[in-house]
């Protein structure tokens, strides 16, 4: 799902005022229900699938082994120091641990994909619900308030984060900590008011996902 504090470097787009956005609010509650999978569910899917692909992985390879042998050397001068076949050693163990890491990063990236596929598509749908009825964006509630916003397409999500990012720097900061804190704040400068102003589409996204 989108995060709203998506850093952008296009400050200089020209950004389209609030006042010329249209939103929606729309109850996720009731449209999850709508899919078969319960997002738990899901999440349970996709950590068996990790745990059976790192078992698998151990009993391939000895990863301890492994990370052992490419642990050898804590910094670039005990390297420096050691002989050419630990160096050698290390060098070979950090780029088959790198390899092994590598494959299971993509394997839980490519099943992730397809186990959240209903929800992906069903975010997919909300965008299109959105851009056919002439709206820009879409809150969606949960039981702890907003879970997540649709945009109408990535023009738009964009020109939103760096409306915030604008606005943050606007602002002035002195260190990470408070760039982050004043991201936050122009995000709920920027959105609460669309947010406030929305219209409730639930049932129209409810009918239009039922066809």
């Amino acid at each position: 799902m989108k995060n709203l504090i998506l850093l952008s470097l296009l400050l200089f787009m020209a950004i389209p005022t609030t006042a010329q956005q249209k939103a929606a609010r729309a109850d996720y509650t009731q449209i999850k229900a709508l899919i078969p999978y319960s997002s738990t569910e899901l999440e349970a899917r996709q950590k068996q699938f990790q745990d059976s692909l790192l078992q698998a992985l151990e009993r391939q390879y000895d990863i301890k082994k492994i990370e052992q042998e490419a642990s050898i050397f804590k910094n670039q001068q005990e390297y420096n120091a050691g002989d050419e076949a630990t160096q050698l050693k290390f060098t070979e163990a950090q780029e088959k641990l790198q390899r092994i890491s590598d494959y299971y990063s993509q394997a839980v990236s490519e099943n992730a994909s397809k186990v959240y596929k209903p929800f992906l598509d069903l975010s997919e749908e909300i965008r299109q619900i959105i851009a056919k009825n002439g709206y820009d964006l879409i809150f969606l509630f949960g039981p702890n308030g907003v879970e997540s916003v649709e945009y109408k397409d990535v023009e738009t999500n964009s020109n939103f984060q760096n409306s915030i990012v604008d606005c943050a720097r606007k602002k002035g900061f002195s260190n990470q900590a408070d760039y982050n804190e004043k991201l936050n704040m122009c995000s709920r400068e920027i959105l609460s008011p669309l947010m406030q102003n929305s219209v409730d589409i639930t049932e129209l996204v409810i009918q239009e996902l039922k066809k």
